[in-house]
């Protein structure tokens, strides 16, 4: 009786790895490669029929500047309520009139009454509103008065020596 347990327990584990084995084959993941060619998009550009120029890239947020080492290197970053955010004004800063259109390193900015408009090469990026720009000396002071969450950032020029 016992040579009949001892072959039954040893058949279930032939049958048993058997049965493992073919299913672990099966949920191998087999993945070929492909070529498939893909149109190019069209974009506004083609569409108009306007060529094929630089793409134009576009963007609003208050990092633009921030984001452009080439035309403004950020020095402070000040963000809570208005009041600690005012004081990072420097007290002899002029507030800069809308309207106003200057270059500052490959950059040209122009200040709206709302929100700061900056332009590189064909991109152009705004400062979203509400957006104050202020000079003293040479350093840009932008404000983003809010009611919740003000901010404050102080930029040099390139390459001056207060920046860095």
């Amino acid at each position: 009786m016992l040579r009949y347990y001892v072959l039954a327990t040893l058949l279930v584990a032939l049958l048993g790895s058997i049965f493992i084995a073919r299913e672990r084959h099966r949920a191998e993941l087999r993945v070929a490669s492909v070529q498939v060619t893909v149109p190019p998009k069209v974009t506004d550009q083609a569409r108009d029929g306007a060529g094929h120029g630089p793409s134009r890239f576009t963007a609003t947020g208050d990092w633009i500047m921030s984001a452009l080492p080439s035309c403004f290197v950020q020095r402070e970053r000040r963000s809570g309520p208005l009041p600690f955010v005012r004081a990072a004004v420097p007290s002899g800063a002029l507030r800069i009139a809308a309207g106003t259109r200057f270059v500052r390193g490959a950059c040209r900015v122009l200040v709206r009454a709302d929100d700061v408009i900056v332009e590189r090469g064909a991109d152009r990026m705004r400062v979203s509103p509400p957006a104050e720009l202020y000079r003293s000396g040479a350093a840009l002071i932008l404000v983003r008065p809010a009611i919740r969450g003000a901010g404050a950032r102080i930029f040099d020029p390139p390459g001056s020596s207060a920046g860095r």
